[in-house]
């Protein structure tokens, strides 16, 4: 499970681009050119990377040119790379953020086209576990999470904390007894928490706490349902 004292924010930059749902090419390019824009980093990171891309339109010709997935598979790198390394990478090859890809693939069955929650989340685990690497320490989702969402494969707009909150039942009280509670309660925070004991509950929050507290993100805890 998730705690909030092993785990360090996913740069703001890169929660707010994942946070962009990829729907229309159009309309959500352009929100992601803005956010890119209006980051001073970023915009002077990329285009010192991507000179002649800049040169012949910009953010927006960046993006049309390698595509999204590509440009953003690229900033996580680096910040990836700054995270172990305390220095960002001269040059942007895809080498730590393929666990990010790996892990979106994983979940894909719980996402709808363009959502990148799942990436961000799949973020926040590499950064973790490759922080934890020198201890011989890992923070893994078990497989048994993927059996009971892919029975349903409810897609969500926040797949990310269907993730998160299946797995924390499932840690606090195993596989069959978190299917269970899932599908009694219908993710209804009430329902739910009469399945827990108090100290189970007060694990189950602090575990979506430090998700949040992590990727900057208060919205889930204003819903009534997981």
């Amino acid at each position: 499970m998730l705690e909030r004292q092993s785990l360090q924010r996913v740069p703001d930059q890169l929660t707010q681009l994942c946070s962009v749902w990829v729907k229309s090419k159009r309309d959500s390019y352009l929100e992601l050119c803005q956010k890119i824009e209006q980051d001073d980093f970023l915009s002077i990171y990329l285009r010192s990377h991507f000179k002649e891309h800049w040169s012949k339109g910009g953010v927006m010709t960046l993006i049309k040119s390698l595509g999204w997935e590509s440009l953003r598979d690229r900033i996580a790198e680096a910040f990836l790379h700054q995270f172990i390394h305390k220095k960002y990478p001269l040059s942007l090859e895809i080498d730590l953020a393929q666990d990010n890809i790996d892990f979106a693939r994983r979940f894909d069955f719980l996402s709808t086209s363009g959502n990148q929650r799942i990436y961000l989340l799949g973020h926040l685990l590499n950064q973790t576990n490759l922080d934890l690497e020198e201890q011989g320490l890992s923070v893994l989702i078990p497989i048994e999470v993927d059996s009971i969402l892919s029975k349903y494969k409810s897609r969500s707009g926040q797949p990310d904390w269907l993730i998160v909150a299946t797995w924390g039942l499932v840690e606090l009280a195993g596989v069959d007894e978190a299917e269970r509670i899932l599908l009694e309660s219908k993710g209804e925070w009430g329902a739910l928490s009469k399945n827990l004991t108090h100290g189970e509950m007060d694990r189950f929050l602090g575990h979506l706490l430090a998700y949040g507290y992590a990727i900057n993100d208060d919205s889930f805890f204003i819903t009534e349902t997981v």
